[in-house]
């Protein structure tokens, strides 16, 4: 919410339904997407409809958080262009 936005257009991309926090930043006026992956039977969905909001919005980079945000957000940055991933871990699994 305090990114310069003369310089950055920050969104959001949940892969569930979005939480808590989607309220708050669609009235910081960050614009939020759901990819509504509930099952393992939604994932190609998912990276569709994911690959599609970047070719749509170009961004020039994707921050992920947690393994799956991780894991699908890799691919298709890769897939849709984006020139830089950079992926947090927070929980670390054995």
């Amino acid at each position: 919410t305090r990114l310069d936005r003369r310089r950055w257009t920050p969104s959001v991309v949940c892969l569930r339904t979005p939480g808590e926090m989607a309220p708050r930043l669609m009235s910081e006026g960050i614009r939020v997407d759901s990819l509504e992956l509930d099952s393992i039977i939604d994932l190609p969905k998912a990276f569709r409809r994911w690959t599609k909001l970047l070719r749509e919005q170009r961004p020039g980079l994707v921050v992920s958080f947690l393994y799956h945000a991780n894991m699908l957000g890799r691919w298709v940055a890769r897939r849709a262009g984006v020139p830089i991933h950079v992926s947090g871990v927070r929980v670390a699994e054995r």
